[in-house]
Parts: structure tokens; sequence; C-alpha cells
């Protein structure tokens, strides 16, 4: 119990800690010696809680009953009096401390100038080309009227991005989950995006000055009106934007030691559909593609 005991509170000292009090080796090993008292009491109550009579009178059982009483207590002090002892964001800061240390080098993007169309077109493009596949852009088509749903073949806008946006993300994920002692946060990057919503547009019909009125009611020829200033055009209008949800999953890890006092990563609790960002894109300008963008194309 001791060893072990000892071999955390050193590592926990040495890398998250730094506790000015537990600096030298005799204020370490007087310290782990009172965890040791706590573990042992802790360990008495669990005894006394528990049903013996389920040991039995072999002596190897209650042997292996008294030995996992202490590992249940002595797991109980690490959590508490060691990893409890550690300042909420310091685990945090040090598994994402190569993107907090880039962030001071690069810019955060502004969402909402993300260039979701010449550029995002231009991307795609270039990727069916070298895939051998066919894509297309919504256009003016007022609605769009495949066969599969468009979020399953929609090509989400092209998003350059920094070691900013990763800190930026990691600071709203921290906001929302909070970070008890010991525990941390990683995201899996960079986001994928979901087309939330295709937007609408709708087409205005031709309105033909007092000039240009029998003519028109003749002949239907908006041709002739190409020119009048006064006359009403043919337009598309977007009435709402497209809207992606650029999304990750967002792992919620704590640290814990093994039998020998060695820190190991547990695989960690997950949440899917994690939001970093929305973007907002024409729906003329939306792409559409085969499914499996960034997978097998």
């Amino acid at each position: 119990m001791y060893a072990r005991l000892l071999r955390v509170l050193e590592s926990v000292q040495e890398q998250y800690l730094h506790d000015p009090d537990l600096a030298d080796d005799a204020a370490r090993h007087a310290f782990t010696w009172r965890l040791v008292e706590e573990a042992e009491r802790i360990a008495g109550e669990i005894w006394d809680k528990r049903d013996n009579r389920t040991v039995g009178e072999m002596g190897v059982n209650v042997v292996r009953a008294a030995l996992a009483a202490y590992a249940e207590a002595e797991d109980r002090v690490i959590k508490s009096e060691i990893i409890g002892r550690i300042p909420a964001r310091a685990v945090h800061e040090r598994y994402n401390a190569w993107a907090y240390l880039e962030a001071e080098f690069t810019p955060r993007t502004d969402f909402e100038s993300v260039d979701a169309g010449a550029a995002t077109a231009e991307f795609w493009r270039r990727r069916a080309a070298e895939s051998h596949v066919d894509i297309d852009r919504a256009g003016d088509c007022p609605a769009y009227s495949g066969v599969d749903p468009i979020e399953d073949l929609a090509l989400e806008p092209i998003v350059n991005w920094t070691d900013a946006d990763k800190k930026w993300a990691l600071e709203k994920a921290v906001e929302q989950a909070g970070l008890e002692p010991g525990e941390w946060i990683e995201l899996d990057w960079p986001p994928s995006g979901f087309l939330m919503s295709a937007g609408y547009m709708y087409q205005t019909e031709f309105e033909s000055c007092e000039a240009h009125a029998d003519a028109y009611d003749e002949s239907g020829d908006e041709s002739a009106s190409e020119d009048c200033q006064h006359c009403r055009p043919v337009e598309m209008v977007v009435e709402e934007m497209a809207q992606w949800s650029l999304t990750t999953t967002m792992w919620l890890r704590d640290i814990t030691f093994d039998n020998n006092g060695d820190e190991r990563i547990p695989q960690g609790a997950a949440v899917n559909d994690f939001e970093v960002a929305v973007i907002e894109q024409d729906p003329r300008d939306i792409m559409i593609g085969p499914p499996g963008a960034g997978r097998y194309w």
C-alpha cells in the first residue's frame, strides 16, 4: 500500500500539483504515511459494512476479502487525497498543451467570413476530379429534388482550422461540461459538418411596367423588356440561408493509476455531436456529390 501511494503522490506532484509543501522527500514520505493510515481506517469501515458471512471460514477467502477492502480504500484515498488536490484545469492544460501553446501564434477563424461559395466549390471540384466522381452545384433550382436526402449528399464548407480554433473549442467544451480535479477534455479534430437546414429561396414573377404591359400580355416574351429599368425581371430570392452545424466527439477523461501506481489513460466518456460552430451558406452554393466524401473519395 505504501509503495503505490508514494508512487502516485510523486507522479502527481511532479506532473500536476507542484505543491511547495511536498517539494522534498521527507515531506512526501510523511504525507504518504498519513495516507496509509487513512486508507487503513477506510478499509476497516469497508470490512465492517461487508457481510463477512459470505467470505466463509477458509483463510484464503478471508485474505482475498481483506485485500479487496484495502484496494478499494487505496483507490478512494488516491481519488480524494491526491488527485483531489490537483487544480481543476491542471490535467486538462497539460494534455492539451500543444494546442494551447500554438494558439498563441495562429489566428482564430471568423466563421461568419468562411468562404462557403467559390473556394468551397473549387476544393470539391478538385477532389471530385482526382477521385473521378461527379458533383454539382445546387444553383438556382428553388428546391432539391433528388432521391436521396440532401443532408446525405451535401458537401460541407471548407474551413481552414487552426490551433486557436481548437483552443477556443476546448474552452467551450470546458464551460459546457465543467472540470473536476484530475479530469480533462479531448476533442476529435477537426470537426465535420452536417447540413441542418438547406435554406429557402424562391423565384419571383416577371412584372412589366405600364409601357410594356400590352406587348407582354400579347406575346408573353420578356426579352423585349430586358433593358427597361421599370420592368421587374425574374429573380431568385434567398429568404433563408442554409446552415451547417460543425460538430465533433468530445471525450471526458480522468487520470487513474494501475496497481503499480503508474498513470494510465482510460477510455473516457464520449459525448457525440458536440457543436463547435454554425456556418451559413447561400443555398445556391451547396455542392452535391456522392456519399462518403472525405472517406471514400
